[in-house]
């Protein structure tokens, strides 16, 4: 029986040699995950169909020649797998930085017109309760203006190649397309003087009266300017929804990555604790013992790793990220482990031992084969199946 992307690519009409050449590359591995998560063969071709006529347009030219911040080897495009610990259905995801063929040139060194482009275009498909105002608002609030570009003459971003503004989550659930959107606000704090925690915090409280996350992100500032957590590398991100109903992530990234660090990350150095803390710290020692993680302060610097010729290999920081939802108090924590150059099995074995102990046997028996038959995927590059981190919430059912 032939699969979704052989049937679609029969019929499809590519506009550009490009387009044909990122689907081929990057379609079957997107095919593979659906199927091996549970996805209907409706389902599986609507979700194809999506990627094709949406997402493969907005890749930019063939090869890559535009690096971006979303992976460490600068690709624009990263497929993850949610799975849930009490049996809800898993859902793909897909992160993705639209490219053109003027994205990092001179005249759109930050690529914002294609973000702008693509928006549109997923606008005109009408995802369910999809709303761009928060997009707009932290657009403006967190990219550079044309008079902020043209100072900048093409900067990146202080001692990195780093230099994208937005990019966006699509996951595929449910029979729709939940849409996120991503900030990467260095750039704009770079050409506008602005410490990094001041701009943020003025972007949250100018939509107070639609969304009150305040008191929810004063304990975050509190806890990022005692421990000086703000640096070139944190991202923000929101849904695409009515802004009551959104929440709002602040990612931090730091290298030091030690046992230590996570247990002051995960409370805020001792600013939250929930019922749920104990269980959920030792969850996630568990985890961290199966993955053997290697501490230590790494060396991560902003510059993409371009495979055996590069000079980058430095290991994977550590990245969390604090959500804050409209009138709660409480910012939650999810933690990152760092997996990025590992080697692919010890991460699945691992991972596979972690779903016995979350009472997942069956997920914990199949996730092995699953990924070994995903590993046979021709790929354009590592990043696209490798998990560059685990994630892991306190609601303990995200991994």
């Amino acid at each position: 029986m032939s699969s979704p992307v052989k049937a679609l690519s029969k019929y499809i009409d590519f506009n550009s040699d490009s387009e044909e050449a990122w689907f081929n590359k990057t379609a079957p591995l997107l095919g593979k995950l659906l199927s091996s998560s549970g996805y209907s063969i409706d389902q599986q071709y609507q979700y194809l169909t999506f990627y094709y006529r949406v997402l493969v347009p907005a890749f930019g030219p063939y090869p890559q020649r535009y690096s971006s911040t979303m992976t460490g080897s600068g690709l624009p495009l990263e497929f993850s797998v949610n799975y849930q610990e009490h049996g809800d259905s898993t859902v793909v995801r897909i992160g993705f930085e639209p490219i053109t063929s003027l994205s990092g040139t001179g005249r759109d060194p930050y690529n914002q017109r294609a973000v702008a482009s693509l928006l549109s275009r997923v606008a005109n498909i009408d995802p369910k309760n999809f709303d761009n105002r928060l997009w707009h608002h932290f657009a403006y609030e967190h990219t550079v203006t044309t008079l902020e570009r043209e100072r900048l003459n093409g900067a990146t971003v202080h001692g990195s190649e780093l230099r994208s503004s937005m990019a966006f989550g699509f996951d595929l659930k449910g029979g729709d397309v939940v849409v996120k959107g991503y900030s990467f606000p260095a750039v704009k704090v770079q050409a506008s003087n602005q410490k990094f925690g001041d701009l943020i915090g003025s972007s949250i409280r100018k939509i107070q009266s639609e969304m009150d996350c305040e008191e929810a992100f004063h304990t975050v500032h509190s806890y990022m300017e005692e421990s000086g957590g703000y640096n070139q590398f944190a991202f923000f991100s929101w849904d695409c929804v009515v802004p009551s109903t959104s929440r709002l992530k602040f990612y931090g990234i730091d290298n030091n990555v030690t046992w230590a660090k996570v247990q002051e990350l995960w409370t805020l150095n001792g600013r939250v604790e929930t019922p749920n803390t104990p269980k959920a710290m030792q969850r996630l020692r568990q985890l961290w013992d199966l993955m053997e993680i290697k501490e230590g302060n790494k060396a991560y610097s902003g510059k993409f790793d371009r495979g055996e010729e590069s000079d980058h290999h430095t290991g994977a920081p550590m990245m969390w990220n604090y959500e804050m939802k409209p009138g709660s108090s409480v910012p939650q924590p999810k933690i990152y482990l760092p997996a990025y150059g590992e080697n692919d099995m010890k991460v699945v074995t691992a991972l596979s031992l972690f779903f016995e102990l979350l009472g997942l046997s069956e997920l914990a028996r199949t996730y092995p084969d699953t990924v070994k038959s995903l590993l046979y995927v021709p790929l354009l590059i590592h990043d696209s199946l490798e998990a560059n981190m685990l994630i892991f919430s306190q609601a303990l059912n995200k991994t």
